[in-house]
Order: structure tokens, then C-alpha cells, then sequence
């Protein structure tokens, strides 16, 4: 299967991973602009930024279900002279924790879409390193490979590690279906790509 991923440790060092099944569709220019893509998000240490604020919402909604729980449970703890206190107590405390969780999906929703720019970001890297119609190009025959494979399609839409493909089923038609998605629509990617056409790229 076409994919292409950049992965890191602290004690291993930096790595890109390509695929045989990207080796046969890209070659050339196209292949450079996948690997600079990869690049682009070591030099841009996406990884280290996606980890640190993939935890906050996590961290948050524990504590919120944390909270939750407490005050659901507060009113076991206290004599009956007190009881009427503590439900209160504890009701506002099971509201707090349920509005942490709720915020914590609201976070998580703003890490997808920082995960999201930052692939922008990568795409501009890739478009430095070859040209915007290298990559593009790239992108297109990944589009086109995954268009003719419903194995291929199946394979990304059940994975629990969607954020190391280099290519996302997102429609950009189904703004539900972006939003949660770890990369932006081929066809917005593309389109990003061609107004790089002509301008001197910083990435």
C-alpha cells in the first residue's frame, strides 16, 4: 500500500518510512516530493507538537470524568445533617466535570485541525524541496491509487493510526468528515499546491 511517514524517539533519532507500494506509484521528482514532505515535518518537529497538545484534551477529559464521578458520589460521604450541602456541593462539581469533557471535544477538534495545518505546512516543505506541480503530482497519483482500491480505502478508514498515512479519505465536500480528520482533502491540498505556482516558498 502507497504511504509515506515521518516518526521520531528521543533515543533512536529521526526517520521517514516509505512503502513499496510508494516506491511504484511515485518516482522522480513526485518521490522526492513525498520524502520532503516527511522532512518538512522533522524540520517543522510536527510530531513533538501534535504529542504535547494531543495530551491536553485527554488530560482534560480524565479530569473532567474525574469530577464527575467525585460529585456524583458525594453525597455518600457526608451524615445525613450535611446531606443537603453536599448534593448541592457535589452537583456543582458533576457539572464542572461534565463541562471539562465537553470541552475537552472542542480541544481535540482544535488539535485535528492544528494536525491539519501543519500538513499544509509539510506540503509547502515537499513543494520547496521539488516544485508545487512535483508534488501535487504526488498527491494525484496517491488520490487516484486509493479511488481504484477499495481494499486500500477500508484499510485507512478502520485504522487507529490514521495520522501516519499520508493520505486521508476526508471529503471536501463533508465538512463533518474533515473536521475530524488528522489531514486536509487531497483536492484542498492540490489547490494549496497550485497557488504556490510562481511565489518564493518558506518552509
Amino acid at each position: 500500500m502507497p504511504n509515506a511517514f515521518a516518526y521520531s524517539s528521543p533515543l533512536m533519532g529521526r526517520y521517514v518510512a516509505v512503502t513499496e507500494g510508494m516506491l511504484r506509484i511515485a518516482r522522480g521528482e513526485e518521490l522526492e516530493a513525498v520524502i520532503g514532505h516527511e522532512l518538512g515535518h522533522h524540520k517543522h518537529r510536527d510530531n513533538a507538537v501534535i504529542l504535547v497538545f494531543g495530551m491536553i484534551p485527554s488530560v482534560i477529559y480524565f479530569l473532567g470524568r474525574f469530577l464527575m464521578y467525585a460529585g456524583l458520589s458525594t453525597r455518600y460521604y457526608y451524615t445525613d445533617g450535611d446531606r443537603e450541602r453536599s448534593e448541592s456541593g457535589g452537583l456543582v462539581m458533576a457539572l464542572a466535570g461534565v463541562a471539562l469533557m465537553a470541552a475537552s471535544i472542542l480541544i481535540q477538534l482544535g488539535v485535528l485541525a492544528l494536525s491539519r495545518l501543519r500538513e499544509f505546512y509539510a506540503d509547502a516543505h515537499g513543494a520547496k524541496v521539488t516544485s508545487p506541480q512535483a508534488m501535487a503530482r504526488a498527491l494525484e497519483e496517491l488520490d487516484s491509487y486509493y479511488a481504484r482500491s477499495r481494499h486500500a480505502r477500508a484499510v485507512v478508514k478502520d485504522s487507529k493510526l490514521k495520522m501516519l498515512f499520508i493520505y486521508a479519505l476526508a471529503d471536501p465536500f463533508v465538512s463533518l468528515e474533515e473536521l475530524l480528520s488528522t489531514h486536509p482533502p487531497i483536492r484542498k491540498r492540490i489547490a494549496f499546491l497550485m497557488s504556490l505556482s510562481g511565489c518564493e516558498i518558506e518552509a
